[in-house]
């Protein structure tokens, strides 16, 4: 992410309690993970970031809330100006989100925002996990021949 695109989002996300930090990837390249803090109050209620996938134009979206912050909007805010961002990057061509079968909390936020069912995996499993994440995918919008994205 350019200091451009740095400012740009630390701008927005201040305004709606939110605060970013970057950490750079091992070369002298674009950054590989971006993150930014939620808080509510003064008080840190959670986390969304956005990190490098195995495929170069690919990356994954994650978050998470303290329970006391959930069923207000705050994760699908947060994860809505993280894709906005992320898609302002030219080599994002897609972005994902993976989550255990069994969290519908979880599963609501990318079907709000759009994304499509991609398919199932078996990853390892965390103790409150089913053993079965759910990915899904939303893909760059489509430039039409005027050059600004279509809505």
């Amino acid at each position: 992410m350019g200091p451009a695109a740095q400012r740009a989002l630390s701008r927005r996300r201040h305004r709606h309690g939110v605060r970013h930090r970057q950490r750079a990837g091992e070369a002298a390249g674009p950054a590989q993970i971006a993150a930014a803090g939620l808080f509510a109050h003064g008080t840190l209620v959670g986390m969304c970031q956005a990190y490098r996938g195995a495929e170069p134009a690919g990356w994954f979206l994650g978050y998470w809330l303290h329970p006391s912050a959930t069923g207000r909007g705050i994760a699908t805010r947060a994860t809505s100006e993280l894709i906005s961002e992320m898609f302002t990057l030219p080599a994002v061509r897609y972005l994902e989100i993976a989550h255990d079968s069994a969290n519908t909390a979880s599963a609501a936020i990318p079907r709000r925002l759009g994304f499509t069912e991609v398919r199932l995996a078996a990853p390892p499993t965390a103790p409150s996990g089913t053993g079965v994440e759910v990915i899904w995918r939303l893909c760059r919008p489509a430039t039409p021949a005027g050059g600004a994205p279509r809505s």
